[in-house]
């Protein structure tokens, strides 16, 4: 007999109805019960079968049924993981996966920060694209790294000097390959278009301005499910007084001492652990 709870939930709404049950399933047990939708004995019956291609991957979704209890999975066709379990229009079981980040892009195939860059990165299957925002002179966000456009372009001086117009006329992929001289400092709100939703988004804030950054991820339904790393303790304060919500991260580049200070009064939602040795 398969054993299929983990925890009961027993919701008493009158003295008439019935307990509503609330099962939650771990890894083992979910993977358990997938395995019994294709087994000789077909305790589950199988009623329909989706499949669905997402950010260059294909899903299947199942929905089958034992006794009264109706089951809807979503399923990796690859690897066979299973992403999620539905019991009775309740989530039962989601995996909570390692994601593949692209730095800047695919940088080993097209040149950082670009369109191109971005694009190779979705061929690739990368879950998650990161990208440096910075603000020309005439207030524009605009991806790239540096503080000057002299590493990754044909030009020189800072990108905060340049206005939006004069940024555009840079080549910023021939220091790459000449193949890519095609390619120009992307604006935020370019690189978000051609993502779309084939890949989430981590922003890494250097400079500009923050309620206008808020403003472009909010336009794009996308400002809850963005990384925002940032480095400095006021910017991260800012951030923090405009929206509590945001998934702001942070690497502490500060003593041990004062590390508990910015995680309670910052509170960002996702640290990196490394510089917490």
């Amino acid at each position: 007999m398969i054993l299929l709870l983990v925890f009961w939930s027993f919701l008493m709404t009158d003295n008439s109805s019935k307990a509503s049950n609330k099962k939650t399933l771990n890894s083992e047990q979910a993977h358990s019960i997938v395995n019994q939708f294709f087994s000789s004995d077909r305790r589950f019956r199988i009623t329909k079968r989706f499949y669905h291609l997402r950010k260059n991957r294909l899903t299947v979704e199942i929905t089958a049924n034992q006794d009264n209890d109706n089951y809807v999975v979503l399923m990796d066709e690859k690897t066979s993981r299973v992403i999620r379990i539905e019991i009775n229009d309740t989530i039962a079981y989601k995996w909570k996966g390692v994601e593949v980040i692209a730095h800047r892009g695919a940088v080993e195939h097209a040149p950082e920060n670009t369109l191109s860059s971005f694009e190779k990165a979705i061929e690739l299957g990368a879950d998650r694209i990161e990208l440096d925002v910075r603000e020309t002179a005439d207030g524009h966000i605009v991806v790239l790294h540096d503080e000057s456009v002299d590493r990754t372009t044909d030009g020189s001086g800072l990108v905060s000097e340049y206005t939006l117009d004069s940024l555009k006329k840079l080549d910023a992929g021939s220091w790459f390959d000449d193949k890519f001289s095609d390619q120009m400092i992307p604006t935020l709100r370019e690189a978000l278009q051609l993502i779309g939703d084939r890949a989430e988004i981590e922003i890494d804030y250097k400079f500009c301005n923050i309620e206008n950054l808020l403003a472009i991820l909010d336009e794009f339904g996308i400002l809850y499910t963005t990384n925002i790393y940032v480095k400095k303790h006021s910017d991260l304060e800012v951030f923090r007084s405009l929206n509590e919500d945001l998934l702001l991260k942070t690497i502490p580049a500060v003593g041990k001492d004062r590390i508990n200070r910015l995680l309670t009064q910052v509170k960002p939602k996702i640290v990196n652990v490394k510089w917490l040795v």
